[in-house]
């Protein structure tokens, strides 16, 4: 029972979300990948960038998506339409993607977003 519990800790949900980073937040050009990892209780956004950019840029970019990835939470809210993305980045921690990830996104349980209607791209 305790090795059932301690794999539930572990399971690592991984969403895809760069087309809809391309999308609607304009970020294609400076974002490589884009991804909503989630286990328990922890949700991130983790974003990989363009290897050109320094330290600085990146910091400031992941601030730039912080904003605008709530300025898209309160636009849909205030639709009071459902959004499975939206859902998922209301809350999450936004942050730079590392080389440990790789292995989280790799062997993370995909999570399929629905297209069209509320789930649209």
């Amino acid at each position: 029972m305790i090795e059932e519990e301690i794999k539930k800790m572990k399971r690592r949900y991984v969403t895809d979300i760069h087309p809809w980073f391309v999308k609607k937040l304009k970020a294609g050009s400076i974002v490589t990948g884009a991804w909503i990892i989630s286990g328990g209780e922890n949700r991130e956004l983790v974003v990989k960038f363009d290897s050109k950019m320094s330290k600085i840029e990146r910091s400031m970019a992941t601030r730039l998506i912080e904003k605008r990835c709530a300025e898209a939470i309160i636009q849909e809210n205030k639709k009071d339409m459902r959004n499975e993305i939206i859902d998922l980045l209301d809350g999450a921690e936004i942050r730079e993607w590392r080389k440990d990830d790789e292995e989280s996104i790799r062997n993370g349980i995909p999570h399929e977003i629905k297209k069209g209607a509320a789930g649209e791209w």
